[in-house]
């Protein structure tokens, strides 16, 4: 249902008046129409205006009402409620008027600049219906706003900015394996669609056009409800082996949880079984076949009622139930090439270079961390919080482990972690030194705080009196502390 707002009369003379006005009425109006919101006055707002002691801004204000539309068959003020909120006067009454909209569900939002019917709304439990324009411009900017998760390798384009590369070796196999190629590139372009770039050297060498399509369009057996399609994935010679994949699809399932769609597909011929061995283990299923043959892979988004553990396939949910919670201590060069996308990790130049690009590591769903710790109570499906233990002492990314694994051999340590973790052939032969254990964990990576925890947020805590110097199991009554404070992606979470 398409979002019903009524404007007070203070919002409809800011948007009229012959001064400049601040760019937020001017925003909000904007924004509130571009989104298909209705936007109506009340039938009382002739009169209010004729209230306007400035009679230069009240004609020119009067003058313009027609151009705005009457909210249709209002909800009338009776005595009830006019007893419930106070009415002393006509100035109380248009106020009434308008706030009856709210309290019957007339329309969805008031906006006003009017304070006394902002607190009359907060006592009728209806205050956060009820908003000045600044706050109902951040409303509606967290409502329709595409959130477009990033990744410093990574570039979001409009498919206009790629039909200069069309000729390019890079989408020859993907005009012999789908005839009319180019003139569906063209239709992107006109629909404007967007697409994940990497560029190597100012090569294209990897590439995700994605589309966000409605129920009507997308034509999924059994799903009604909005899905997201990733169009073209394709990744150059050059790229392979680099964990694309991973990183491709952590970028959608992210957007899809941005937008609330719960279906995220992609068709993929037989053919491609690495590809189709990646989507599986992230808990995709052989939907159906189109009519050219190839497998629709689809990922159910919607939040389960419960998990029974925190396995692969629960990607990218997790329960946090009845399982321990550690704290992982790593320094800041590892943590800054592992979680390439965390908000306290600063993009560099060094990100649009070769160098970047070869850590493989920055780009992975699973990733690996090895340390000396003798902790030997984690099991798989614990939940991990990697604490930078140095420059910015906070805890931000969430992981869950996937298993442990403790070994002196190094080249048996390498073959576990290649590709999924910071630490090079000689920093564990280093690490093991005259034949010392160490520890591996292997872990996904699943999302970031929505707040990053410092250290002095925990510093009180039982847990912590070791400095976080190693692996820190954390006490179940001081994760809850934690979680009251609405640091954690409930979206994620399932309690």
């Amino acid at each position: 249902m398409l979002m019903r707002i009524l404007i007070d009369t203070n919002i409809l003379i800011k948007l009229e008046d012959n001064h400049i006005i601040d760019d937020n009425f001017s925003s909000f109006y904007n924004y509130a129409k571009a989104n298909s919101c209705n936007v109506y006055i009340h039938p009382n707002s002739r009169k209010d205006l004729r209230n306007d002691s400035d009679s230069d801004r009240k004609n020119i204000s009067l003058s313009k009402l027609s151009k705005y539309e009457e909210l249709p068959n209002p909800a009338k003020s009776d005595l009830t409620f006019s007893n419930l909120v106070g009415e002393k006067n006509s100035n109380d009454a248009i106020d009434n008027s308008l706030l009856i909209q709210i309290y019957k569900g007339y329309v969805e939002l008031l906006v006003t600049e009017d304070k006394g019917l902002i607190k009359k709304a907060a006592k009728l439990s209806i205050g956060f219906k009820v908003l000045n324009v600044n706050n109902a411009l951040r409303l509606l900017k967290q409502k329709f706003s595409i959130v477009i998760p990033n990744h410093p390798e990574l570039r979001h384009l409009s498919i206009r900015d790629l039909i200069a590369f069309r000729e390019d070796t890079f989408f020859d196999s993907l005009k012999d394996d789908y005839k009319g190629f180019d003139n569906w590139l063209d239709k992107c372009a006109k629909a404007n669609r967007h697409a994940y770039v990497l560029f190597i050297e100012n090569k294209l060498s990897a590439l995700l056009i994605y589309n966000i399509e409605s129920s009507t369009n997308h034509r999924l057996f059994n799903v009604y409800n909005d899905a997201v399609k990733m169009c073209t994935f394709k990744v150059g010679d050059n790229a392979l082996g680099h964990k694309m994949g991973e990183l491709f699809l952590s970028k959608m399932v992210e957007l899809c949880i941005n937008q609330k769609i719960t279906s995220l597909y992609l068709t993929v011929f037989e053919k491609h079984k690495p590809l189709i061995s990646l989507l599986l283990s992230y808990g995709f299923t052989e939907h159906q076949k189109n009519q050219d043959g190839e497998l629709i892979m689809l990922k159910n988004l919607e939040k389960p009622l419960n998990l029974v553990d925190n396995s692969n396939t629960n990607y990218p949910f997790y329960t946090d139930s009845n399982v321990n919670k550690f704290i992982v201590p790593i320094k800041d060069a590892f943590y800054s090439k592992l979680f390439k996308d965390g908000g306290l990790r600063q993009w560099s130049l060094f990100d649009e270079s070769v160098n970047s690009f070869k850590e493989i590591e920055g780009k992975t769903i699973e990733k690996a961390y090895i340390c000396k710790s003798k902790t030997k109570n984690l099991n798989p499906g614990d939940i991990l919080f990697f604490y930078s233990s140095r420059k910015y002492k906070s805890i931000e990314p969430v992981g869950i482990l996937e298993s442990i694994k403790y070994s002196k051999d190094s080249d048996e340590i390498f073959n576990l972690v290649s590709k999924k973790t910071v630490y090079k052939e000689e920093d564990i032969k280093k690490m093991i030194g005259e034949g010392e254990t160490v520890t591996i964990l292997i872990f996904r990576l699943m999302n970031y705080l929505q707040k990053p925890i410092k250290f002095t947020d925990i510093s009180e805590f039982v847990s912590v009196k070791n400095k976080i110097v190693t692996i820190t199991k954390l006490r179940e009554s001081e994760y809850l502390i934690l979680k009251q404070n609405n640091r954690f992606d409930e979206r994620y979470i399932v309690n």
